[in-house]
């Protein structure tokens, strides 16, 4: 598959190259079509730095990405390298003490800021204390106000870059009002960079999702799991040996990856890749099998069975086949299921077959089919409810990622 990143240069006064803006991209026509913008924060991210290589879209330059108010205010979850990535704060981003709060945790990790269209203003000032870099759109302003602005600005610590210098007039001028970076048409269009993306293997992926909601998952299981699976292998190592972790040795298997890493971030590396691979995935089929495999996971532990993890999993699956676009005997030649899920999945069988009829029961209001389970009712009904809480939370989170 093609994958696609605008970047366009940011020069410094004496016309040298000191970074790039990427840019969202569906194609190589050079514009951007953009129906959700964390999700296109999400593509930048991963296509620059796990499927491209980030050391080959900017070199050894900066590389300016913009994030979201969900990514700042998410951004335990961003694994981005400090020395050569510059977080711009785009102009929609509320000011109130939330944003501030994840502004200074931001700073307070390394990371440089930069104030995307900034528009000083009373409440927006405030971004200032916390930011290295405000960008200006030079055509929201005449000449006096520009000049003003300027001057207000050099009260704070910041570099200023001019943005949309689009002849040799404008950029002269805003060198003499004591701009340090220069961005624009003048100097140089958007350029297209495109790349291939390692073709995705979904069941793989959402086996990984899967082990990843188990508080006891190992060390083994995850490598295992990483393992049977070239495109998670692939992006992994690639992470774990980019410029972020600025390692002394390479790192050449999966397991010193998810040893150095751990399971926290490993989790974290697998939320953020889910965003570009299950983004085909109708909604109401992902949110019904997360409920699902928590019910399931639930009435396990209820009636003392013992392979809850199996039981999860298959409340997970239940619906792979409709998500897949395949039929649930073609989607289990191509995944490695234990004996006891496949017969549950395939013809509801045994002791996990059971209980993942009981779920389903339960979810279709067929009242007398629950009765065959030793469990109250009123019991049953709280383990559903606690079951699409955790849906809604784990759904929320993987489309906030990152």
């Amino acid at each position: 598959m093609d994958i696609y990143i605008g970047r366009q240069p940011i020069y410094n006064k004496d016309l040298e190259l000191v970074g790039y803006e990427l840019l969202f991209r569906n194609d190589n026509t050079n514009r951007a079509q953009i129906k959700d913008f964390n999700a296109a924060t999400s593509d930048v991210i991963v296509n620059s730095c796990l499927e491209i290589g980030l050391d080959k879209v900017v070199g050894n330059r900066q590389a300016y990405i913009n994030i979201t108010q969900d990514f700042l205010l998410r951004q335990d979850e961003m694994m981005l390298p400090k020395n050569n990535v510059v977080l711009e704060i785009l102009e929609n981003i509320e000011c109130n003490d939330a944003t501030l709060h994840s502004l200074k945790k931001l700073k307070s990790k390394g990371y440089t800021v930069a104030l995307d269209d900034f528009v000083l203003d009373d409440c927006n000032q405030k971004f200032l204390d916390h930011t290295d870099i405000v960008k200006i759109d030079i055509k929201q302003y005449d000449k006096q106000a520009l000049s003003d602005t300027v001057d207000k600005l050099s009260a704070y610590p910041v570099t200023l870059l001019a943005e949309k210098i689009e002849d040799k007039e404008e950029f002269e001028y805003c060198t003499q009002l004591g701009f340090e970076q220069f961005q624009g048409y003048f100097l140089s269009k958007p350029q297209i960079i495109q790349g291939k993306k390692v073709p995705n293997n979904k069941l793989a992926l959402l086996r990984l999702l899967a082990s990843l909601q188990n508080t006891k998952v190992t060390v083994d299981e995850q490598e295992n799991i990483i393992s049977n699976d070239v495109t998670l292998s692939y992006g992994l190592l690639r992470y774990i040996n980019s410029p972020a972790f600025n390692l002394t040795r390479e790192i050449g298997s999966v397991r010193q990856a998810v040893m150095l890493l751990g399971l926290q971030n490993i989790r974290k590396w697998a939320t953020v890749l889910s965003l570009g691979q299950l983004n085909d995935c109708p909604t109401p089929l992902l949110l019904t099998s997360m409920i699902r495999a928590h019910m399931c996971e639930a009435l396990a532990e209820e009636i003392n069975y013992q392979q809850t993890d199996a039981c999860f999993t298959a409340g997970l699956f239940s619906l792979l086949d409709a998500i897949m676009g395949t039929t649930m005997e073609e989607i289990m030649t191509h995944l490695p299921l234990s004996e006891k899920v496949s017969a549950a999945l395939l013809s509801h069988n045994g002791d996990i077959g059971n209980i993942l009829d009981i779920s389903l029961a339960w979810e279709q209001n067929q009242w007398h089919e629950v009765d065959t389970l030793d469990i109250d009712r009123s019991r049953i009904h709280d383990i559903y409810m606690n079951a699409i809480n955790f849906g809604e939370a784990t759904l929320s989170e993987m489309n906030h990622a990152a």
